[in-house]
């Protein structure tokens, strides 16, 4: 009798609590995406920039996504992740492409300099990378104050893989400020990339002046 009476609780009770809960939760997220979506497509409008509208039904609607060139530097915004884990990312395709990767991110999660001696970069953040050195020849002073100054806080991460940079900070973005300042931050970081690329590392450097001297 005890069980039946817990099965009957929970049938009058409790499940009408979780079905509703989850239309709660599926209305507020389902909002926030709107936001979003609205957001963005204004923000590509206002720059005359393409906006790709989100596609598919939730929980597999797609992100929207806006698209652009900047002085030949193609640029995409869009969204990562989930509910709680959604975050904003924007990537770029610099024309110079570097052997290796590294990432960039908050000190604590990760640990190394990759031979980056600036006291405020090294409190903020830790690298790793392959090979060594790759991420002090993208990371100049400019680079990295950019890169401090967007930061604000936040769990910021910066990647350079298979030929583009990636930066991502947590949340749905829909302040225009913030996403034009990501957008100035990651251009000073495609620019460190194509320095690197026209310059040759130490080491090739060494290997290309040992020759020249035989």
């Amino acid at each position: 009798m005890g069980y039946e009476i817990l099965v009957a609780l929970f049938l009058t009770v409790l499940a009408p609590l979780v079905v509703l809960g989850f239309v709660v939760f599926w209305a507020m997220t389902s909002r926030e995406r709107a936001f979003i979506e609205d957001t963005w497509r204004s923000y590509a409008l206002a720059r005359h920039r393409e906006y790709l509208p989100a596609r598919g039904e939730w929980p597999n609607r797609t992100s929207p996504s806006v698209r652009w060139l900047e002085d030949d530097l193609r640029l995409q915004l869009s969204v990562v992740g989930v509910e709680a884990g959604a975050r904003t990312r924007l990537v770029a395709w610099p024309r110079g492409k570097l052997l290796g990767s590294f990432t960039v991110g908050p000190r604590g999660r990760q640990r190394g300099t990759g031979g980056i001696r600036d006291a405020a970069f090294e409190c903020a953040f830790a690298v790793a990378e392959r090979p060594s050195g790759l991420a002090a020849r993208v990371l100049d002073a400019r680079a990295r104050r950019a890169l401090l100054g967007f930061r604000q806080g936040d769990d910021v991460v910066l990647a350079y893989r298979r030929g583009k940079l990636i930066l991502e900070w947590p949340g749905r973005e829909s302040n225009d400020a913030r996403l034009d300042e990501a957008a100035r931050v990651i251009v000073e970081l495609a620019r460190g990339v194509d320095d690197a690329f026209l310059q040759p590392s130490a080491d090739a450097a060494i290997l290309l002046r040992t020759r020249h001297a035989e």
